[in-house]
């Protein structure tokens, strides 16, 4: 069984899975990328404990089981959640060599209650906050907030998923006079592992510049070679060990926190902003500039339009991109 599959789940397999071979398992397992395979192993463990606490057969499961498995989850999870959720199940018949009907009206019911509800979604980092949070950044000491601009500006710049801004090593990023070259190894959306390219051009400062927070992070750090985003100890001293993807979101929020306005009150609310508030922040931001979608998708690398399309979050909803004026009485 592919490794998107926990072993307790493999072990209820029929004997049809044992016949992949070990080619078969390698490839199956090198589609999926890292993140995906690790919730597709959640996912189906979830779906098997359920199976089993409810006397149901987890594999090959019917549209009903399936369908009472999602109806029990839709009221704590997100629609993404519920939507991987269902992607782990069918993934796991398929490799298994069975057929789950998604569009059964047991299935497909649920998925459309629950997708027809508003996510919750958290505020796009546009080029504004950004400069507020930079500006806050100049004023702070200490090599983590050398390290912290590095990581936000970059993240920024190349719309980068936070999984894929820490999976960034020294060797990686390459500085041109135009500005910096950054390679995307793997992205979610790149299930063939084909890689991808990414340009940031030289900000209007050097204040906001990638290239320059990067330079003066990797002065002031020493970094020579190994991953580009580590973790910092109390005493100030780089540990070499790489970042966390969660600790994107967490810098992110700490630096909005200590943006203040003149009077001292808070700015922004850290619990409105996520570690995916960088990338549609960029997103947004060159949306609002009038960019074609095209061009925003090939720097987002985004497949689907749709998809972009939910990152971008309109500044004024009476605003010159708004229609509704055209039929005002």
């Amino acid at each position: 069984m592919s490794s998107a599959l926990p072993s307790t789940a493999a072990a209820q397999l029929p004997a049809e899975a044992e016949t992949l071979s070990d080619a078969a398992r390698t490839y199956a397992a090198a589609s999926s990328a890292e993140n995906t395979k690790r919730a597709y192993r959640a996912g189906w463990q979830d779906f098997t404990t359920w199976c089993e606490e409810h006397g149901r057969t987890p594999l090959p499961a019917t549209a009903a089981t399936v369908g009472n498995y999602l109806s029990a989850l839709a009221p704590a999870l997100k629609p993404a959640t519920l939507a991987l959720r269902l992607a782990a199940i069918s993934k796991a018949h398929r490799l298994a060599g069975h057929h789950l009907d998604k569009t059964s009206p047991a299935i497909r019911e649920v998925m459309q209650g629950k997708l027809g509800t508003a996510p919750d979604k958290k505020t796009a980092a546009v080029a504004t906050i950004i400069r507020d949070v930079v500006d806050e950044l100049a004023r702070s000491p200490g090599l983590r907030a050398i390290r912290d601009r590095a990581l936000l500006l970059i993240g920024y710049g190349a719309a980068l998923r936070r999984s894929e801004l820490v999976a960034l090593d020294v060797a990686d990023v390459t500085v041109m006079a135009e500005g910096l070259i950054v390679p995307i190894r793997r992205a979610k959306t790149d299930q063939q592992g084909a890689g991808a390219t990414v340009a940031i051009r030289r900000g209007t400062s050097d204040r906001t510049c990638a290239v320059a927070a990067l330079l003066a992070w990797k002065k002031a750090a020493t970094l020579e070679d190994g991953p580009l985003f580590v973790s910092i100890t109390r005493h100030g001293k780089t540990t070499g060990a790489r970042l966390s993807d969660q600790a994107v979101a967490l810098i992110l929020k700490e630096r909005l926190r200590a943006v203040k306005a003149a009077d001292g009150s808070p700015t922004y609310s850290p619990k409105d902003f996520a570690g995916h508030s960088l990338r549609s922040g960029w997103i947004t931001t060159v949306a609002r500039a009038g960019a074609l979608d095209r061009n925003i998708a090939r720097h987002s690398r985004h497949r689907s339009m749709a998809v972009l399309h939910g990152y971008i979050q309109a500044a004024d909803p009476f605003g010159a991109d708004n229609v509704s004026g055209l039929a005002a009485l």
